[in-house]
């Protein structure tokens, strides 16, 4: 285990607890390592990604404390783009968690059986229709497998 993926399991124990500074803390850590090529690599990335959004959620949470009118507002946020790489690594390297979960909806934009289904893909039972698949064509299903071959779970 890296130190990039020590620092992410770290972050995303503070997460659970909702110590947002200190989980933002381990996130910047993570993304500041030297990245390795290969499995590293994503996993610094993906701490960018995890420092940036818990900070936007954090500071959200605090303008809902003092009253700020101008909120951003998670409920009406569905990106319906394709999913990237590092969105793909942030579901697979977070625990399942009912409050990850809900971040991670938050975080990606996107509903709860998006974020099953790509779980699905890479740990579960997929479906007989996706693992027929040589790869030719560059599917979610492939897409995650590459994913998690890159992250090394």
């Amino acid at each position: 285990m890296s130190r990039a993926e020590k620092r992410l399991k770290e972050g995303f124990e503070y997460l659970k607890k909702d110590d947002y500074k200190n989980a933002i803390k381990s996130f910047r850590q993570a993304s500041s390592l030297a990245s390795v090529v290969g499995r590293s690599e994503l996993h610094v990335e993906l701490a960018y990604f995890l420092a940036y959004e818990v900070a936007k959620y954090h500071r959200e949470n605090q303008k809902k404390e003092y009253g700020n009118a101008n909120e951003y507002t998670y409920e009406s946020v569905n990106t319906w783009k394709a999913w990237d790489d590092i969105s793909i690594a942030a579901v697979l390297v977070a625990p399942k968690d009912p409050k990850i979960n809900e971040l991670l909806q938050k975080f990606l934009g996107r509903n709860w059986e998006g974020i099953r289904f790509i779980r699905r893909y890479a740990f579960d039972s997929p479906l007989n229709s996706w693992t027929d698949e040589n790869g030719s064509r560059y599917t979610r299903y492939t897409q995650t497998k590459h994913v998690q071959k890159k992250l090394g779970v």
